[in-house]
């Protein structure tokens, strides 16, 4: 249990690194990290596209399978990555990604949201697919109705919305629909619930402190439920597996992130109100990034992409995107 603790902290340092990286590099350099992650999840999703074809060089030599995962073990941690990375998409559609920026080769972004979409699609991820519409749709809002001409920018998200599911439709076909058949979800949901008692069941038997970071997978042996063919090592809930392992210092924590959350969103809306011209630029790259981070939080309540690097990190980023204090502001630091 000691070597787990000690590997769970250390495993954090990256996650907490680029927390810090994105709330204090300058404007310029974030832009281009921003572009980094969307390259990333553009070759992940061209990689999982190419997956369906059969080629086993691309298996990574697992056996082949009908659905996409990029290099990714699980599906679902491949559509959430690529989720994330969406609705900063979106807002390059609109040229707001770089200061003063103006909508460059805006075909290329709109192939590029056409190959994440399609490979989410290809990985029939029920929680993808739902987020990828949430976030998708919310930072469409952002980046098309706070603008100077708002009444023209709500009549563009309203029908950016049907346009993104018929591009939806267009690039993944409708096979993925079986994966919402009731009794695909029912039979999911029913087992889903009783691994969620359980672990809220052992996280109050491990109160205050918890089992221990990184300790689910050994001391939930003593709470999984009964007739299970298989070792559950993860609580397919990132919040109550956090619950479980730290006790109530993941309620401090939860609290802190929220109280910084609300903090900055009051901060935006104050914004919104002193401006004519629209949403200041660091703004409304604050929201979209936060459309990103509320992707890895609603899958999280139903998996574990969290406890994946590549998402944990990308995830930490993008919250620091939003938390980050904009340049132009009263107190910012000069990031020119």
């Amino acid at each position: 249990d000691q070597q787990a603790i000690w590997s769970s902290a250390l495993a954090g340092l990256p996650v907490a690194g680029l927390f810090l990286l994105a709330l204090s590099c300058r404007d310029a350099s974030l832009t281009t990290l921003l572009r980094a992650w969307v390259a990333v999840a553009v070759a992940q999703a061209v990689i999982g596209i190419a997956q369906l074809t059969g080629l086993e060089a691309l298996q990574f030599g697992a056996d082949p399978l009908p659905y996409s995962t990029g290099t990714f073990a699980n599906r679902n941690h491949f559509a959430n990555f690529l989720a994330m990375t969406i609705p900063l998409v979106i807002l390059e559609l609109k040229g707001q990604a770089a200061p003063g920026g103006r909508a460059r080769r805006p075909w290329l972004w709109l192939c590029a949201l056409f190959l994440l979409v399609a490979a989410v699609l290809g990985s029939e991820s029920r929680a993808g697919l739902v987020t990828v519409v949430i976030a998708g749709t919310l930072s469409a809002l952002v980046v098309f109705a706070s603008g100077k001409r708002q009444s023209l920018g709500v009549r563009t998200a309203v029908w950016l919305v049907p346009a993104f599911v018929v591009l939806a439709l267009v690039a993944g076909g409708m096979d993925w629909l079986y994966r919402f058949e009731w009794d695909a979800l029912s039979s999911s949901a029913l087992e889903r619930a009783q691994n969620r008692e359980a672990t809220w069941q052992g996280a109050l038997a491990h109160l205050p402190w918890g089992s221990g970071l990184g300790t689910f997978a050994n001391a939930f042996a003593a709470h999984q439920p009964p007739g299970y063919g298989y070792w559950l090592d993860y609580a397919h809930s990132d919040f109550l597996q956090l619950f479980f392992e730290a006790g109530v210092l993941a309620w401090v924590l939860a609290g802190l992130t929220l109280a910084l959350c609300a903090r900055r969103l009051f901060g935006i809306v104050g914004q919104m109100g002193r401006s004519e011209s629209g949403l200041p630029r660091g703004e409304r790259l604050g929201l979209v990034a936060l459309c990103g981070v509320l992707a890895l939080l609603i899958h999280a309540w139903v998996d574990f992409p969290a406890r994946i690097p590549a998402n944990a990190m990308l995830g930490a980023f993008l919250l620091g995107v939003f938390l980050r204090e904009p340049a132009g502001v009263p107190g910012a630091r000069d990031k020119k």
